[in-house]
């Protein structure tokens, strides 16, 4: 694959939480995100973090966005494609919306995994924030990385 973001809805349950307004807000945010990533703009990658951020990361340790900015300067997040499959889209409280499902890269340079086809299931959680939607929560397993 050219370097390419792209996700789609699992299902028609999915593809009908896109018509609520807080669910299609946070995966508009959600491609932005994957698509800095792919194109390596750090700065469009963190734009999707706040200060209060917690992830696990690619190499299955906790990150808040400093780990992160670190990390994608790096080059540890670099991606030829990332591809996102959505198996849960839901509006939880007032200002929140969680995403589940599954992910498939292959990582470049001097990613972990470079060269590989990387497969793993993902949690995300956004929120809402007085400057957009961003990354709360994001939890991620790797559970396949095959050579391409």
């Amino acid at each position: 694959m050219d370097k390419m973001s792209k996700w789609e809805a699992a299902d028609a349950a999915v593809a009908k939480a896109l018509e609520h307004p807080r669910v299609a807000a946070a995966i508009e945010a959600m491609s932005a995100l994957d698509a800095a990533i792919v194109a390596g703009d750090k700065d469009g990658f963190l734009a999707a973090f706040d200060e209060e951020s917690v992830t696990n990361n690619p190499m299955n340790a906790i990150s808040r966005i400093a780990d992160s900015a670190r990390f994608f300067a790096g080059g540890k997040l670099a991606y030829s494609y990332f591809h996102r499959t959505i198996d849960y889209a839901a509006p939880r409280g007032d200002d929140e919306v969680i995403l589940m499902g599954g992910e498939v890269f292959e990582p470049i340079g001097g990613a972990p995994n470079a060269g590989h086809t990387v497969r793993r299931r993902f949690t995300d959680l956004w929120q809402l924030k007085p400057d957009g939607w961003k990354v709360a929560v994001r939890q991620s397993t790797v559970f396949d990385a095959s050579p391409a």
